[in-house]
């Protein structure tokens, strides 16, 4: 394994060559800030216009953010465009050199962290960009005291499976945050309800509601033809009835769900 003083004392044999890994679920997207393409460990990454600002050092872990600049329209940029991606789009930074044979060096990891926000000026798209260590500083959940369910629904707590409860859907109509289609109707309304619609366990989506054939999503989907197929999860309102009329599933409920509805200090000792 290359050491970081092997790394510094080539700098002379060879030209820096930053490559820039984009994921997102199993969506992958490879860059260069060379001017040609590169090939690394079987993978092209293109050339294309991308830079970034260095990293800020210091004893606060989170001020080590990078801003990567890319052109407004390319296709990184173009996934926040309507709204924020409901997966995380992780960025890795690599940097090695190319010799005078072309030959690629071992590359160095420089960066990792994930994309937050995008920002538009002019032609350019500013992507602000967390380290990985920040997520190190976020409290971890807690249980709450509280009638409704405090798990996941299809969370390892809550125990039931995703697969389980999937449907294969096709749309037939759609209109803003509503998704029509007759196989909405093989439940009763609200069956659907606080479940979830995904493009083959991708690119999530919440249903709000559900009434006959169609369905209305907390976020539209973006560029979604007529005629696809969506892959639809029964949803779950989190109280101890439907945990176990709906999944007999009660056994797992994590809520307190015989909690005192009445405040003696309010309304008196009856």
């Amino acid at each position: 394994m290359t050491t970081y003083q092997e790394y510094e004392s080539s700098l002379y044999l060879g030209v820096p060559v930053e490559l820039y890994l984009f994921t997102k679920g199993t969506n992958i997207w490879r860059y260069t800030s060379h001017d040609e393409s590169v090939e690394y460990e079987g993978h092209a990454y293109a050339p294309t216009n991308i830079s970034r600002t260095a990293p800020e050092l210091s004893q606060q872990r989170s001020s080590a953010g990078i801003t990567v600049t890319l052109p407004r329209n390319h296709d990184i940029p173009n996934l926040f465009k309507v709204f924020v991606p409901q997966s995380t789009l992780w960025l890795k930074i690599l940097r090695l050199h190319k010799n005078g044979s072309n030959q690629n060096r071992e590359a160095i990891p420089f960066w990792q962290g994930l994309i937050q926000a995008v920002n538009w000026q002019g032609s350019e798209a500013k992507l602000a960009c967390d380290p990985i260590t920040q997520l190190l500083q976020r409290q971890g959940p807690r249980v709450t005291y509280q009638s409704t369910c405090n798990h996941m629904l299809y969370s390892k707590p809550c125990g039931l499976v995703a697969g389980d409860y999937k449907e294969i859907i096709t749309v037939e109509s759609i209109s803003e945050y509503n998704i029509q289609s007759s196989s909405f109707r093989k439940q009763p309304d609200d069956w659907y309800a606080l479940g979830f619609l995904s493009r083959q366990n991708e690119d999530f989506r919440m249903v709000t509601e559900h009434k006959g054939d169609t369905v209305t999503l907390l976020l539209p989907f973006e560029n979604l033809p007529i005629g696809s197929e969506l892959w639809l999860h029964t949803g779950c309102d989190r109280t101890i009835k439907t945990c176990q009329d709906k999944f007999s599933n009660h056994i797992n409920f994590g809520g307190f769900p015989y909690i005192p509805t009445k405040n003696p200090f309010a309304t008196g000792i009856e």
